[in-house]
């Protein structure tokens, strides 16, 4: 038994217009299916978030899949007013109040599902969902040289040269306050620092950089071990070029049996959030959720409000083709 968590902190993000309004039954969806394959295959699931998150599933009532929500945790958490640049510390926030009372747990994204029984608990002390490369020479770089949110004091504490990680899945197992407590100070001195960065490019990766980034150089000097679920490394550089996604990783997806299995039995939607307004996405994407449900008997019928207005949505996307 594994506890999972759902960390959700709801603002208008000054950096991303995610056009969630229209099709955001889409989202509650994804989260409904999230939440099901957790409790069947691993354990316990709990919902940590702010009002705002909690009012945009309340219309579909899914709240009452969760084993307990939780609307106070993230009121105490620190800058607030910085969220835009640095989204992804109520997370890492999250993960230090957890730390102080269990040593192994897993914080997930709500666009991410996970079929596959066994994947997560695996023999490292903290384990995440795969890692990236990136190019700092390619337009489409994410990651972004640590000078520009550190002093070269701080920079020249740790090695850089390991690869990000991406932290859509974090399953803490050993020495996990030790990690998080070290974690989470490095990303307030960096937040409270808020160093100046002309380039907005750059600023929007900020909260890349404090999670991602920052993640994998703490664990290394500390000597915690980590590992991926996911065999391949996905090549960040490439997310807005035209090509297969296959190839977007090392080793291509294709090259085994393991990363097929992977594949299919872990459902991440990301960046394809950005894309509703695009019908075959939509079309891809709920397809793939409805067939997933169907493993849940009863499922359509109780939330039947929800699954009414899927299908209208798909119904409305094949027109548009």
């Amino acid at each position: 038994m594994i506890r999972g968590y759902h960390v959700y902190y709801k603002f208008e993000n000054k950096f991303r217009e995610i056009k969630d309004n229209k099709y955001d039954a889409i989202n509650v969806l994804i989260q409904l299916v999230s939440v099901l394959y957790w409790k069947e295959n691993y354990g316990p699931m709990r919902l940590i978030a702010n009002q705002e998150h909690l009012d945009s599933i309340l219309k579909y009532k899914i709240f009452e899949e969760y084993d307990g929500i939780d609307l106070h945790l993230l009121t105490r958490m620190p800058h607030k007013d910085k969220a835009s640049r640095y989204w992804s510390f109520s997370k890492i926030f999250v993960a230090r109040e957890l730390s102080k009372m269990y040593n192994e747990f897993c914080i997930f994204d709500t666009d991410l599902w996970i079929k596959g029984k066994n994947l997560i608990d695996k023999g490292y002390d903290f384990h995440v969902f795969h890692k990236e490369n990136f190019d700092t020479d390619s337009k489409y770089n994410m990651y972004h040289d640590p000078s520009n949110w550190l002093d070269l004091e701080d920079i020249n504490r740790f090695n850089w040269n390991y690869w990000p990680l991406n932290a859509a899945i974090l399953h803490f197992k050993n020495r996990t306050r030790e990690l998080i407590d070290n974690w989470y100070d490095e990303s307030i001195k960096i937040i409270s620092y808020n160093k100046e960065i002309d380039d907005e490019k750059i600023e929007r990766r900020s909260s890349l950089f404090i999670e991602q980034r920052l993640l994998p150089v703490i664990a290394r000097k500390l000597g915690i071990s980590y590992g991926t679920i996911k065999p391949n490394v996905y090549r960040a550089c490439l997310y807005m070029e035209e090509m297969i996604w296959n190839k977007r990783w090392i080793p291509n997806i294709s090259s085994s049996e393991e990363s097929l299995k992977i594949e299919d039995e872990i459902q991440h939607i990301w960046g394809k959030k950005f894309l509703y307004d695009n019908p075959h996405v939509r079309i891809s994407i709920l397809l793939r959720l409805l067939a997933d449900l169907d493993h849940f008997n009863g499922i359509k019928e109780k939330y039947k409000e929800l699954f009414d207005e899927i299908n209208l949505i798909l119904e409305e996307s094949y027109n548009e083709i």
